[in-house]
């Protein structure tokens, strides 16, 4: 982020672990969780979006937080506008 001139409110964290979120979360970053086998058990409160993964379009996602997003996958245009819901102006 630094490296590229970017502050924490023009970008998005992808994480998979508790311990992972909670970190990019310290960092001011908005952060999506895809979960695993090894993560599906773990808490994710500092997440804006927990998924079961970021589908595909023969293989519909899960929502597993409580969003009321209706998403089948994840593609930039999903990504441009939940940076703009949840992040506000780069």
């Amino acid at each position: 982020m630094h490296q590229l001139g970017l502050g924490p409110q023009s970008c998005l964290a992808f994480e998979d672990s508790q311990i992972g979120c909670q970190a990019s979360h310290a960092a001011g970053l908005t952060t999506i969780v895809t979960i695993n086998s090894y993560t599906c058990s773990q808490t994710f409160t500092e997440a804006k979006l927990i998924l079961d993964g970021l589908g595909e379009p023969s293989q519909p996602l899960r929502i597993l937080s409580s969003n009321s997003l209706a998403l089948e996958y994840v593609d930039m245009a999903f990504l441009h506008q939940f940076h703009r819901d949840y992040c506000g102006p780069a």
